[in-house]
């Protein structure tokens, strides 16, 4: 009941009735009671809005520093992109180029600016892992990088997702600032798969035949019904009237 105008509870579920905020934290109590018994629980919901990944094809892999000519598991920046968890992109071992940060990156270029809203990041497992990264996008082939935000990451053969507010885009990378090795630390970056999200658009709820349905219900009298029927009746358009009135979702709009 802590945020209760964003949710109800109808036919035993918990329904949601409007649109939640990216990135805001909801926190909901509920009460259930059968016969002698009552169950309480508190939980937290963190909304995020929805997201879907920009097309593979359409993307280029890009970094500073690749192992050429590779193998058939690890080597070059493409490998980023060709859907297999078992190939994976690794800077030039044969050198030790990658103990500089600045050659410890790896992204992609998109085929146009775009707006994009975050990546997901497959790390390989082993040496190489990234552990403290940093996510930068350019607006052109050749700009300057600018940073998005930052963060650590466990290490693991594990996808990865980085949200923030959308930019517009035309390359987006990863820094490797601190990452593993068997070793050395700091000395290598690997990458096994590499995507980049865009924003979906959520279309506004349909609410022509909630309107209809409430202008038919205020033409209606109470002579017309009994005590009973009418109460419940002026409880329904009240919720009707309410649901009209906020930025529901279009499931609500439907009940």
């Amino acid at each position: 009941d802590t945020h209760n105008e964003y949710f109800k509870v109808a036919d035993g579920q918990l329904k949601l009735r409007k649109a939640l905020t990216d990135g805001n934290t909801y926190f909901i109590r509920v009460k259930a009671t059968y016969e002698d018994s009552v169950l309480e629980a508190s939980f937290a919901i963190i909304a995020e809005r929805l997201r879907a990944d920009y097309p593979v094809g359409n993307l280029t892999a890009i970094s500073e520093s690749q192992y050429l000519p590779g193998d058939d598991t690890e080597g070059p920046d493409d490998y980023i992109l060709d859907g297999q968890s078992g190939t994976w992109w690794h800077t030039n071992w044969d050198t030790t180029e990658a103990t500089n940060v600045a050659k410890r990156w790896v992204g992609v270029s998109l085929s146009e600016v775009t707006a994009i809203d975050g990546i997901r990041y497959l790390s390989r497992g082993g040496n190489g892992d990234v552990t403290s990264y940093r996510v930068e996008y350019r607006t052109t082939d050749d700009g300057n990088w600018i940073e998005i935000t930052s963060g650590t990451w466990d290490r693991g053969a594990v996808w990865q997702f980085v949200g923030f507010p959308a930019v517009e885009a035309k390359q987006v990378r990863v820094v490797g600032v601190h990452t593993y090795a068997d070793s050395e630390n700091d000395a290598h970056m690997s990458t096994a798969e590499f995507r980049v999200t865009v924003p979906v658009e959520e279309e506004s709820a349909n609410k022509e035949a909630l309107e209809a349905s409430i202008t038919e219900a205020e033409s209606l009298t109470p002579a017309d019904y009994t005590e009973e029927t009418w109460a419940a009746l002026e409880t329904v358009l009240a919720e009707a009237r309410e649901i009209y009135a906020e930025d529901a979702i279009q499931e609500a709009v439907d009940e």
